[in-house]
């Protein structure tokens, strides 16, 4: 499906194959597309630089270094006034300061045109960008920003996921592609019909709330998740989490409150802030359970155990009071594939099994 990216029409829908880059894949590195953002409008000199973007399913929006753009862009934003805080990571409370601009967007997928190239054969489209001035590491640090991100979820507002999520305004020669994506090992199909939808089994994405009486308002959010700890015997659960898929991290993570996960389970992350209970990580040997409902999708792992599911770490973060949730890391995809379908509000799983 990769190999040789064009434009694949079917009679419900048309897709577009988008290949990983090489040496991406679901240890610490990620997947990442070649991009270009912020090219100069036509007819104006391109200085605009290829930028290799981690793609992120946790998050909504392309964050990229304004160095990147072409100085057409990147002059017109420094002018908009001071960098202000756009995006707070976690658990690495890495912070991204900058602004919001409008710019044009051009994906290319495993590698970026070394020479001439007619954009209309590429997958393109103007949102809703966060061009970073600098990072703060671990909110405290200042350095630059020379990373690059695309936040292809939905945990947004209706209103900012179309105006910010890159996949879902996409165009190839002139012909728009639907608000949904297939996501492999491999890359991603963007645009949803029949031929790349087929063998997957679906879940609904329930609203989570309203920021208005605007339908545009509305914000969804993942469907609910069974999650089973067991260890020497002992099983904690059958624990009810919001779930979130997420191939911007590495390492699962439960938010709970950790104190009602058996101390034999974990090691706390020193040093813990007195007036809360600390996060800390599964120790190994420790077996997961994962169940998303509907049984769309099940699987299991053993931390320190080889299987392709298993990660390097499993995180606990505390969490008081709020329900719990679970981010499944990247490692979900090494058995399913993933499909999101914001038009139609569900996401399903296919088994490679």
């Amino acid at each position: 499906m990769f190999g040789g990216m064009k434009m694949v029409s079917t009679t419900n829908g048309s897709s577009y194959p988008l290949g990983f880059t090489p040496g991406s894949n679901m240890d610490q590195k990620g997947f990442f597309v070649e991009a270009l953002v912020g090219p100069a409008p036509d007819g104006g000199a391109d200085d605009a630089q290829p930028k290799a973007l981690q793609v992120d399913t946790g998050s909504c929006g392309i964050a990229i270094g304004s160095q990147f753009l072409s100085s057409y862009y990147r002059n017109k934003i420094q002018t908009q006034g001071d960098p202000a805080l756009l995006v707070t990571y976690l658990p690495s409370q890495n912070q991204i300061w900058g602004w919001w601009a409008d710019l044009p967007v051009r994906l290319f997928g495993s590698e970026a045109p070394k020479s001439k190239y007619d954009p209309a054969d590429y997958p393109q489209t103007t949102v809703k960008v966060m061009v970073a001035s600098y990072m703060l590491l671990h909110g405290k640090t200042r350095q630059p920003f020379d990373g690059g991100m695309m936040g292809i979820g939905f945990h947004a507002d209706q209103a900012t996921v179309r105006a910010a999520n890159p996949l879902f305004s996409l165009t190839v020669n002139n012909q728009p592609l639907s608000a949904g994506y297939v996501l492999t090992p491999q890359g991603i199909d963007i645009g949803l019909n029949s031929r790349n939808i087929a063998g997957f089994e679906f879940v609904g994405l329930p609203p989570k709330g309203s920021l208005s009486e605007d339908p545009d308002s509305v914000i969804y959010e993942g469907p609910n998740a069974t999650l089973t700890i067991s260890y020497q015997g002992t099983t904690t659960g059958p624990i009810t989490c919001d779930l979130l898929m997420d191939t911007g991290v590495p390492r699962p993570m439960l938010f709970t409150e950790s104190a009602n996960i058996p101390a034999s389970l974990w090691q706390p992350d020193p040093p813990p802030t007195p007036e809360t209970q600390p996060n800390g990580t599964f120790l190994p040997g420790v077996s997961f359970d994962i169940a998303v409902s509907d049984g769309v999708c099940a699987y299991r792992f053993t931390l320190g155990q080889a299987s392709p599911f298993t990660p390097p770490a499993f995180m606990l973060m505390n969490r008081a009071g709020a329900g719990s949730s679970l981010n499944t890391s990247i490692h979900l995809l090494g058995g399913y594939d993933y499909c999101l379908d914001y038009d139609g509000k569900r996401m399903g799983f296919r088994s490679r099994a």
